[in-house]
Order: structure tokens, then sequence, then C-alpha cells
């Protein structure tokens, strides 16, 4: 088994301990109940599937895990700790944690935690807001204050969504689910519930007048500036509330302002490269709906600049999830919407949103998104120019003949846009936390495709795209000195040194390329020193280096 948000596992020597560390099994409950809840299996070690076939477990271990747990919380309740056997005939136990659906769970000293990952992590005091806005959100898709009954739903909305899911493919819902009939369904994605409509249902297929009745039902605008920044269009979707998020996104795609692009050149071909790709604004207008606060009140605003797009969407960043880790984390804010959005495929599964966002602005030769997230607004910036056309046209013809997965494409499209990065600078571009080991995993299979190139040892080596492949495309890139061979660059340097006595390294950098790693001018500085070729004064900053007469 795998540790993920709703999955840990503990040794059976927590249980054996004469006084077992029940603050520690306190913590990850309190973390479990804070978010989405969860299961603890003790008796399964980490990387094992099973317990040992002779574990045998006391059977008043439960009652004590649960008074012990009782003890040491509040707000945390179990939805079952009993003792389970496995197909070996191994015991282990299975805590099973509801989340806490009023109020915050917390232990009896008063820390909070959170699941993130497969990690229970601290909440910092100044954070307790956006936890208790996540909390309240959780709650308000499946609430019933409006009581309207389940016939009261707008029966074109209800026919098509029903249609839709029953459209859908089979890996997004099962074909069992498919022949629940539409009282059964709607009750299965928590559009209703005894007889009434929940929040979610009003808002997915609830007539005009019952939606006006929600808090903050979803609401886009669009404004058009012009190259002083003034306002030139504004348009305004769904002020009328007729439209629920589907319907909302739709007409957005479809929206005449994403037709423009610049023309790109290959040979006798030409070919469009929209401003803003659809894709992109789709997938990121998707997730503004699917993770916007509806206990806040604000509208989602789509801001086009002559060369720039933003869109902005109350409510910071779910809790867990920074502008930095965002292609590597994914909560929910509001998990049965989402849920619906990815069986319609509307968004692919968890996690991989911005993956393909990142994926989609790389291929066409664009920087990845800028994201700011503040207290109570989350602001994504993509790019109108290239950073280079030839790049483009390299990174299309790699998909035409490579099958490449998302991340190795991400991390192509970024070497060709730095004309080369060493494994560090991967690490944190796409804020990697185990730096060497987790770029060979997003290098993956480019460097045996031989499509991607290596010079250089540990923190030197250099990853860049093979010239002979670029040459077979007749790919025009810039000319740069960052794969420069080591004595070439040592040659470099020295004739610089000769030139200006008496200069910093800083200098040296600006004028032979600041495209070359300090580290690199650094390590051949100090091969320089030891041959006795420069001498050097001063110290830190204030070093100077001088050629020896």
């Amino acid at each position: 088994m795998i540790e993920n948000e709703t999955l840990d596992q503990k040794s059976i020597l927590f249980l054996k301990d004469t006084q077992p560390n029940w603050k520690e099994l306190a913590k990850d409950c309190v973390a479990f109940a804070t978010r989405r809840g969860g299961t603890i299996i003790l008796g399964i070690e980490d990387a094992d599937r099973s317990p040992p076939a002779d574990q045998r477990i006391d059977q008043g271990i439960p009652s004590q895990i649960k008074e012990a747990i009782g003890n040491r919380t509040n707000y945390v309740a179990f939805a079952g700790c009993e003792i389970k056997t496995a197909e070996n005939g191994g015991e282990y136990i299975e805590l099973a944690v509801h989340p806490t659906k009023n109020g915050l769970a917390s232990t009896t000293d008063g820390r909070y935690y959170y699941r993130d990952g497969n990690r229970s992590m601290p909440v910092r005091s100044e954070d307790i807001p956006y936890l208790l806005e996540e909390k309240g959100n959780f709650t308000w898709e499946t609430q019933m204050s409006c009581q309207v009954p389940r016939g009261q739903a707008e029966p074109d909305k209800e026919n098509r969504l029903l249609q839709d899911i029953r459209n859908a493919p089979d890996d997004r819902v099962s074909p069992f689910v498919k022949q629940k009939t539409d009282t059964e369904l709607l009750d299965y994605f928590l559009l209703s519930a005894d007889g009434f409509l929940t929040n979610l249902g009003i808002l997915m297929i609830g007539r005009r007048m019952d939606r006006a009745r929600l808090h903050y039902p979803p609401r886009i605008q669009f404004i058009r500036y012009n190259e002083r920044e003034e306002k030139i269009k504004k348009y305004v979707w769904d002020d009328e509330l007729s439209l629920n998020p589907l319907e909302l996104l739709d007409t957005v795609y479809h929206f005449p302002e994403w037709d423009e692009g610049i023309e790109i050149v290959d040979g006798m071909f030409r070919s469009i490269v929209p401003n803003f790709d659809r894709a992109v604004i789709r997938e990121l207008v998707a997730n503004a709906l699917a993770h916007h606060c509806y206990t806040m009140n604000g509208d989602i605003f789509i801001l086009l600049y002559p060369d720039r797009l933003v869109i902005k969407s109350p409510g910071a960043l779910p809790l867990g999830v920074t502008p930095q880790n965002i292609l590597h984390k994914s909560v929910s804010r509001n998990t049965y919407l989402a849920t619906i959005f990815r069986a319609l495929k509307i968004m692919e599964k968890e996690g991989s949103g911005y993956p393909n966002i990142y994926s989609l602005l790389v291929s066409q030769g664009k920087r990845p998104p800028k994201i700011v997230s503040q207290n109570d607004e989350t602001e994504v910036t993509i790019y109108a120019n290239m950073v280079d056309p030839s790049i483009a046209r390299f990174m299309a013809k790699v998909n035409q003949e490579f099958q490449f997965k998302l991340r190795e494409i991400i991390t192509l499209g970024l070497i060709a846009q730095h004309n080369g990065l060493s494994a560090l600078e991967i690490s944190k571009l796409l804020d990697l936390q185990d730096q060497d080991q987790s770029a060979k995993d997003w290098l993956g299979n480019l460097p045996s495709s031989k499509l991607v190139l290596s010079k250089g040892n540990r923190r030197g080596k250099i990853y860049f795209i093979n010239p002979e492949y670029l040459n077979k495309l007749h790919y025009k890139g810039k000319t740069t000195l960052r794969t420069i061979e080591s004595h070439r660059l040592k040659e470099l340097i020295y004739i610089d040194i000769n030139k200006y006595p008496g200069c910093k390294i800083g200098e040296i950098i600006q004028r032979i390329g600041e495209e070359i790693p300090r580290h690199q001018i650094l390590t051949q500085l100090n091969i320089l020193l030891s041959e006795g070729k420069i001498t050097k004064t001063g110290q830190l900053k204030g070093t100077r280096y001088t050629v020896v007469s």
C-alpha cells in the first residue's frame, strides 16, 4: 500500500510498545479529520502490502485505541476501529476517521494538523482562517438549507447532465453507476438527498430563481485592455444567473476573442499559434470553477491584455498548495463538483490540471504560467509572446516523432527555452524536493532517446538538446555558451582576466556570458588558482582576480 492523503500505515511495533506514542496517532487522526477523513492501518509495515501471516491482534486493542484517541482529541469521530484479517491470514487493525463537518478537529493541547500527501503537518495560526474557509466550502456542497424539492430541478439541465454522465467513458463512470435510475444517480453524485436538492444540485440543475438564493453563485467577468492598459471592452457571463458551471465553461471556451494568434512558417507550411490556447483557457477556467470558494463573495475575472491573460478567482490556494508546488500537489476545495467535472472529462484525474497547462504552454514555446496566491485571491497569468518561435516548431516535430510523458515534455520545453539546464536548475524551476533523483524522474526517457545529452559531472552536469537532432530539423535556435567545454571556458576566463585585471566574478560573468552557471565559472577560477595562473585578493564578494605576470 502507498500512503497518501487518505491512508496511513503504522508498524505492529507501535502496538507492542509498553508506552505507545498515542500523541503521534492522535495527530494523524486530527489531520485526517481536518481534511476529507481517512484510514489508518496498524500492523502493516510501510513497505508491505499485508501483515505477517502469523500476526494476531489482542481483541481489547480497538477499544484501547478509541479511548486513548478520544482522551487526546476534540471533534474526531471514528467510522470504525476493527480487527481485520488479510488474505494471508494475518491480522491488522483498520481505523477509519470521519471528516469533521462542524468545527475544527484538534488535539486536547490545542494543536491543529492537516494531511499533506503522506504526512500530517501542523497548521500555523495564520492559516487557521484558510482552514475554516475550506471547511465551510466542504459542508456547503451537501447542505440543503434552501429546501428545494428534487422535483423542482430545471428539466433541461437535469436531463442534459444525466445524459452526459451516462455517455461518459467507462473509466470515468462505471457501467454499474450508469444503470442507476435518475433519482439514484442524482443521489450518487450528491446533487440531491432525502428528496431535496443540495447546494451542489441547485448550482448544477436548479432553476434560476433557486440559484439566486445560493450565497455566491459563480459569475465570470471578461475585461479587455489596450496597450496603455485602458479598459476597452467588458462582458459579463451569467449576470442573470441562468447558467450552471458546465454551461459557463462552454460559453467561455467558444468566446471569439481567443481566435487571435500569430503565424508560424515551417518551409512551405504555415500554421497559426493562438495567443491564448483555448485548451489552456478551458483548463484554467475549469480549475477556477472547481476550486471557486462558493462561501466567499467575488466574481471570477478574465483580464485580457495585449501581451498576457490574467485569471483572478476569489480565495487563496487550498492549504498545503503553493505557487511553487502546484505541479505536484492537488487538493480539491469542492470535492463533489470536481468529481462531476472529472466524470465528464472536463478535468483530468486529480493532480494533472497544471501539468497539462505547463505542457501545452512549453510546447508552444511559451513561458510557464505565473501564479500568485494572496489572502483572498488567486491570480494566474499566461503570456501571449513566445520565448522563441523556433522552439514551437521544434516541440511540434518532437511531439510527432516521440511519445513522451507530460513531465518529459515539460522538462524538454524548459531545456529548450533556457538553452540547457543543470539538474539543480531543473529542480528549482519545478520545485523538486530530492534534487538529483527527482530531476532524473522528470527527465525520464529524454537521455535514453538521445534527444537530450548531458555534459559535466555532479553539480556541473548540464542537460541540453542534441545538436544533431536540431540540425536534422533545421532548427535555428540562438547560439549560447551554456554548454561550452570546460577547457574552453577556462581559457575564456583567463583571457578576460588578462584583459581586465582586478575584476570580480560578477564582472567576468557579465562579459563572457550570463547564461553560464556561476558555479561552473567558480570551478574554473579555482582550477586557474591551483595552476598558479591567476591570483586573488580580498574575500567573499570583495574577491578580485588578476593574471600572474
